[in-house]
């Protein structure tokens, strides 16, 4: 997925989660729809890497269309990568959004 086709991809979606995990790779699919998607609600995720506290996983909300779930600080790092109970929390928190 890229910036030509995204919004091809997601031309029928009324909410996308996004679930990459690179930041760059989130930064453009959140930019490319909130840009040419207006209407598409977008849930990302943020800060769900490693051991951290699993309370300080929450959703913010950034614009009328647009949420982040996650910490928005813990980054994934040698010996410290994504956990399955804290990227677990975060699609819990990502679907039970609508």
């Amino acid at each position: 997925m890229d910036p030509n086709n995204a919004e091809r991809i997601f031309k029928k979606a009324i909410v996308v989660v996004e679930a990459f995990d690179r930041a760059e790779q989130k930064a453009m699919l959140i930019n490319v729809l909130s840009e040419k998607m207006p209407e598409t609600y977008i849930v990302a995720a943020s800060g769900v890497a490693g051991y951290g506290d699993n309370n300080e996983i929450r959703t913010t909300r950034f614009s009328s269309k647009i949420f982040i779930v996650g910490d928005q600080k813990t980054a994934a790092q040698p010996g410290v990568g994504l956990m399955a109970p804290r990227v677990g929390i975060a699609a819990h928190h990502q679907r039970t959004l609508f």
